[in-house]
């Protein structure tokens, strides 16, 4: 190798290390998996009937409520402990973190798979007051365990900073292969999706699970349990705040769906996830900097961690903007996509996107105490905005319709990430709004 090249690849392998790097390529990666996701929810728009549309949406909404009840927080933890000790080039505890995460996991979530399998009828006659969607709740039934296994395996990927992988297994694989079913004609009802989505989540686990056995120094044979003490006390508040998390994301359809007629719930489900674009900038660089975080605030880099935390919020910021400013312009135009019935409620978009806005704006606020071991801080912020986006949507949706439920989801979204920063400013010094000033000055 000639001395110029030498140091040409030089300058490329540190930059490759840099944050900017490492963002460019997981914010293109994370283009893939929002364009996946998008892609598909519009062609499940375009494809059912708005009331099967809305039996579908429903039930995707049930299912990522119990897989991550059945996660028990387990993910967040991983990613922290598995990140930590890939620094340390300690794969032995990596890998004895992931087996008994994977194992909790297997346990917990494939009991209220059953569960869900059972009470169907029940839960979509007197609790949702939709029994047309009991078939469909059965067929997505079996996803609960499998989407909690691949989310906990996307989470062990990017811990060790596969972000390709993570993104495939978590936003790409699953949208793409349902996406296939939709459009051959083998999935023409909410039911037959459902079913389709199960049989996705199957083999994206699979291929997940293979990807991360076939890391180098990664194994399960002969590796001991990680002990259950250490674990169970980083998950049990992080668990209260997927909870908590869920009732901020979830309640507004939830609640929506005991006072509106399925093809409204739809148009809710679509405006939910077209504001979620917004925020998929956020998801994006948190793929880099989140095992960053529980790398550096382990080994005691104080000034690192901010460094990255405010550089991280200025690129999300930056990208994001432009976003939310098409989705506060345009919104009839993105929700006509859907079909001409999505049109009538475009303003559920506008408010949607401005609480994943604050979201955005405010940085990567959970993971920076979820890493630095301040989980039980983070716990007690979501235990106001849980409850608060439940009571707001039990208020505002029999008053104001989807409308109603849209409003409580965005402030209590907004209220959550502005507790957070108020958090981090208390244990870690710095406020991630200040993103104007200089580390030193703060």
């Amino acid at each position: 190798m000639t001395p110029v090249i030498s140091k040409l690849h030089g300058a490329f392998q540190r930059r490759k290390g840099g944050l900017l790097f490492q963002s460019a390529l997981a914010f293109t990666i994370r283009i893939l998996g929002a364009a996946s996701g998008f892609l598909l929810n519009l062609i499940i728009a375009r494809t059912l009937p708005p009331q099967q549309a809305g039996y579908y949406f429903l039930a995707f909404t049930v299912i990522q409520v119990l897989a991550t009840t059945g996660l028990l927080g387990l993910q967040t933890s991983l990613l922290r402990f598995i990140a930590s000790n890939k620094a340390e080039q300690n794969w032995k505890e990596a890998s004895a973190a992931h087996k008994t995460g994977t194992l909790w996991t297997f346990l917990f979530a494939g009991s209220l798979g059953v569960l869900l399998y059972f009470t169907s009828p029940w839960l979509a006659e007197h609790i949702l007051e939709k029994p047309g969607a009991t078939s469909t709740l059965q067929a997505m039934a079996p996803s609960v365990i499998l989407f909690a296994l691949l989310t906990l395996n996307a989470h062990a990927l990017q811990a060790i900073g596969d972000v390709i992988k993570s993104v495939s297994t978590l936003n790409i694989l699953v949208p793409l292969l349902l996406a296939a079913a939709l459009l051959t004609g083998l999935a023409s009802t909410a039911r037959t999706t459902a079913a389709f989505y199960s049989l996705a989540c199957l083999v994206t686990m699979m291929i997940s699970l293979t990807w991360w056995l076939r890391k180098p120094g990664i194994h399960w044979r002969g590796i001991e349990q990680f002990p259950a003490v250490t674990l169970w006390q980083s998950c049990l508040p992080l668990w209260w705040v997927a909870l908590m998390g869920l009732g901020v994301q979830w309640a507004g359809q939830l609640v929506s769906a005991a006072y509106v007629p399925p093809e409204e719930l739809a148009i809710l489900a679509v405006a939910q996830r077209t504001a979620m674009l917004t925020s998929f900038v956020l998801m994006a660089v948190n793929l880099v900097v989140a095992p960053k975080f529980a790398a550096l605030y382990k080994q005691g880099k104080s000034e690192q961690l901010e460094r990255i935390a405010l550089k991280a919020t200025k690129l999300m910021v930056l990208f994001a903007l432009p976003i939310v400013g098409f989705m506060l312009i345009f919104p009839e135009g993105l929700m006509m996509l859907f079909g001409e019935q999505y049109k009538s409620d475009a303003n559920l978009l506008r408010i949607l996107a401005v609480g994943q806005f604050i979201n955005v704006m405010t940085g990567s606020v959970g993971y920076l105490l979820s890493m630095s071991g301040h989980e039980r801080d983070l716990r007690n912020v979501v235990f106001i905005s849980g409850p608060m986006a439940i009571i707001l949507a039990l208020v505002l949706t029999p008053l104001y319709g989807v409308t109603g439920a849209a409003t409580a989801t965005a402030i209590a979204l907004a209220s959550q990430n502005l507790l957070a920063v108020a958090m981090v400013k208390r244990r870690l010094g710095f406020n991630t709004l200040a993103v104007w000033r200089k580390p030193t000055e703060l």
